[in-house]
């Protein structure tokens, strides 16, 4: 069991492992969780040699990291030593590890006590007088032990009667500013306000950003995200998601109009108007029958604390839109996770994130990064970080288990520090699924996922995806079906309904959902790969090639001309589509920037079973589902679904053609 009581000091700093305090004199320095563990096996060993495999035990308990996870938080460790240290304290010993070169003094806890709370007048001028007062421990009085982050996490919680004033303080404050605020908040009722019972479904749409400059786009995204997030808490109200009200920005329809599609009895419009340290809030709720005003709000608030502000908008507009808000019955209504510019960093890295596009990713990282540097105990930034790699692992090959290893660094250190986080637990249930390809427990990892947030829509996505693999369709329809009605305008949740529905050999109905993805914007390029499967499935064999076309073409192989396709489809079918498409595929992998499975596929579509198995194979070590998606999707594969050899391969992942 590991003993936090000692405080370890070297040169002028201060390392508490129980109250998670790290200090240079009397100024507290903030450390990331795992840059904490770090250090701490360090001064419990200065001096002497500490291995990589010492560190991945003690700071990762054994998990499977890469040694680039080591490498990042010993350069982090040392850029924050060396900016109140020049001298080289942490030295890299090539083929052995790594030594921490300080001397390291034990103190008791008296010690730190006397340390943190010394005047002049209680005869402890200095920290050295303190230490000279008392004494330290020996080395042999070290403890032993090393720590993970959950024990951080925990004994974080623990705080010192200083601790406990200052928090009683802080909470003072926000509630004082809560209370300013709700009577600031000035309503104009030009309508008799509906009854709050009444209300039973609701659709926010996209607030905007009438500022006129494109920098403050985070904050309205932002700001939507939080207000849907509060009133979906709700569960007697339906709450339209995010995806779906997002299809209506920037189109030119009524409020009735889109109530209807969405079938919905009132709107939610919003827009905020940034200006100097001040912001503009407007909101207006609309029947969505009569198209009549129930409400409208119009506030003016100090910028300063972005969470506050946005929590306490969401909560008020709760209580305005539903009977017994379970917004107004919470003690504290508004609890500060971070500080402002830090939740900023997150909001940016959010709607950066939004965007999928793979060349923002790395925008997006380094918000996170800089968020999780001037905030080590901000659980969302590192669960959000932690999809931002999962996301990456989707755009590489060559360095997809790296991407998986720093996701499920990051996503342990989420939970660590927040288990009720619903995102991190998709996050977990994606790489359970994805690299570690242990169907049972990703399944429990979406599932508390989707427990803790009902609304989660991506959690549903993925569960569904997953039940599909298993064959188990009945249940993954059932998924997608009650999701929908809730998130109806999401290309890629109906588009994965479709592939759910024609793994279920119900092509027709397949076929339906998958060109509605398409009239919904869906710019999947899959969704046309899967139309073709669907054809093949039925024997359309010529509908079939069509598509591929479009595949191929939306892919960017026509670049040159389209004729080597059309003349090997016109004399060979799919075969001659398989045996063109195989050399590019081949190419492509080369260069690195292609899975294994594809290849796997190729070589299937040209009947050659013992390349396929060698590439499928060259693909599980890839690290992805993809393989699982490919073969109970395409029907290449399904040609050799009887070959033992192929059969007890599925098998050992409980998959089944």
């Amino acid at each position: 069991m590991v003993d936090f009581k000692f405080i370890y000091q070297f040169g002028d700093f201060y390392l508490d492992p129980k109250s998670q305090a790290f200090y240079f004199q009397t100024q507290e320095i903030k450390l990331e969780p795992r840059i904490f563990d770090v250090l701490h096996l360090m001064v419990q060993k200065p001096g002497e040699v500490i291995t990589k495999d010492e560190f991945f035990e003690s700071v990762w308990q054994g998990k499977v990291v890469s040694d680039w996870a080591l490498s990042r938080a010993i350069k982090v460790l040392r850029k924050i030593l060396q900016e109140y240290d020049e001298n080289e304290t942490v030295k890299t010993l090539y083929g052995k590890g790594y030594l921490f070169s300080y001397e390291v003094k034990v103190l008791e806890p008296e010690v730190y006590k006397e340390l943190v709370t010394s005047t002049p007048n209680n005869g402890v001028e200095t920290i050295e007088q303190a230490i000279l007062h008392h004494g330290v421990s020996t080395p042999a009085q070290r403890p032993d032990a090393s720590k993970n982050i959950t024990s951080q996490a925990t004994a974080k919680k623990v705080n010192t009667e200083e601790g406990r004033l200052k928090y009683q303080t802080l909470l003072a404050l926000i509630l004082l500013s809560v209370l300013v605020i709700f009577f600031l908040f000035r309503s104009n009722d030009e309508h008799p306000t509906k009854d709050k019972a009444g209300i039973k479904s609701i659709v926010v749409l996209p607030i905007t950003n009438i500022s006129g400059s494109e920098e403050y786009e985070y904050l309205a995204s932002g700001l939507t995200d939080v207000v849907i997030g509060q009133l979906a808490k709700e569960k007697s109200l339906k709450v339209i998601s995010k995806t779906s009200a997002s299809y209506y920005k920037n189109k030119n329809m009524t409020s009735k109009a889109i109530a209807e599609e969405l079938n919905v009895e009132t709107v939610l419009e919003g827009s905020i108007f940034p200006n100097k340290d001040k912001i503009n809030l407007s909101f207006r709720l609309i029947d969505g029958k009569s198209e009549k005003l129930i409400w409208s709000v119009d506030d003016q608030e100090p910028i300063q604390e972005v969470y506050t502000l946005f929590k306490g908008t969401a909560e008020k507009l709760a209580r305005r839109i539903v009977a017994n808000s379970i917004s107004g019955s919470q003690s504290g209504l508004v609890q500060e996770k971070t500080n402002s510019e830090t939740y900023e960093l997150y909001l940016r890295a959010n709607f950066i994130l939004n965007s999928r596009k793979a060349k923002n990713l790395q925008k997006a990282e380094a918000f996170l990064l800089l968020a999780i540097e001037k905030d080590p105990y901000f659980a969302e930034a590192y669960a959000r970080l932690a999809t931002v790699y999962i996301v990456m692992s989707s755009y590489t090959t060559g360095k997809r288990i790296d991407w998986f290893n720093l996701a499920k660094e990051y996503t342990d250190d989420a939970l660590a520090l927040d288990s009720n986080l619903s995102i991190a637990w998709s996050n977990l249930g994606l790489i359970e699924l994805g690299f570690n390809y242990n169907l049972q427990e990703a399944e429990k990892a979406f599932r508390k996922a989707i427990s803790i947030n009902p609304n989660n829509v991506d959690a549903k996505r993925y569960l569904a995806e997953l039940l599909a693999i298993s064959s188990n369709y009945n249940q993954a329809l059932e998924i997608l079906e009650d999701t929908w009605q809730k998130d109806s305008m999401n290309p890629l949740l109906i588009a994965v309904w479709g592939s759910t529905l024609m793994m279920d050999k119900q092509y027709d109905k397949a076929l339906e959902k998958f060109q509605l993805a398409i009239s919904f914007g869906g710019q999947m390029i899959w969704v046309n790969r899967d139309i073709a499967y669907a054809y093949q499935w039925r024997g359309e064999e010529e509908l079939s090639l069509k598509h591929r076309y479009i595949e191929m073409k939306n892919i960017g192989y026509f670049d040159n001309g389209d004729q080597e396709f059309i003349t090997a489809t016109k004399q060979n079918g799919l075969l001659g589509f398989w045996q063109w498409r195989l050399p590019l595929l081949l190419e492509k992998w080369h260069a690195g920037k292609l899975h294994g499975c594809y290849i796997a596929e190729a070589y299937a579509g040209v009947r050659d079973f013992q390349k396929m198995l060698q590439w499928f194979n060259t693909g599980l070590e890839q690290k992805s589902e993809i393989c699982f998606q490919l073969v109970k999707r395409s029907p290449e594969f399904h040609y050799f679904k009887m070959e033992p050899e192929f059969k007890s391969l599925l098998s050992k992942f409980d998959i089944t053609i």
